[in-house]
């Protein structure tokens, strides 16, 4: 039996999909990350290392990132297909990013790896969200900051 996180992940993918079919989809997806919108400094992406767990079939968030400065970008998903749209995405960006295949409730990155975290639309498809409120937690850098969306 498939997991919630699979059944709806893949509901929200042909929702996605078809949002983001367009040039101007995507870019509104990707735009959504800003440091004004985050109320960060202008360079605040430069030189970190970064994560969007989630990330969906085009790595829009992950893009924004290493737009925004981000010195590596670790892209996480339960969709094996993500691969191949995320890299015709992200091409300009060769080595500066990994797609990884895997459950937000067991990430396979070590304890506080990360400066920032993305994570958008994810949490409210999962059975249990606190083990995935945990992981973030474990992950996150001290003083590393979570933008998470529901």
């Amino acid at each position: 039996m498939k997991s919630l996180e699979t059944k709806t992940r893949k509901v929200f993918h042909s929702i996605h999909r078809g949002h983001m079919k367009n040039k101007k989809g995507f870019l509104r997806v990707k735009n959504l990350l800003s440091c004004k919108n985050l109320k960060l400094p202008k360079n605040y992406f430069n030189n970190k290392i970064c994560a969007d767990f989630g990330c969906g079939s085009t790595g829009a968030g992950g893009l924004n990132l290493l737009e925004l400065g981000a010195q590596y970008v670790h892209l996480l998903d339960l969709n094996k297909n993500i691969v191949k749209p995320i890299k015709k995405n992200l091409k300009k960006y060769n080595g500066k990013y990994q797609i990884d295949i895997g459950t937000l409730e067991k990430t396979p990155y070590k304890k506080n790896y990360f400066d920032f975290i993305l994570c958008s639309g994810v949490i409210h498809h999962m059975i249990n969200d606190v083990k995935g409120l945990k992981e973030i937690h474990r992950t996150l850098k001290k003083n590393g900051i979570c933008h998470l969306m529901v």
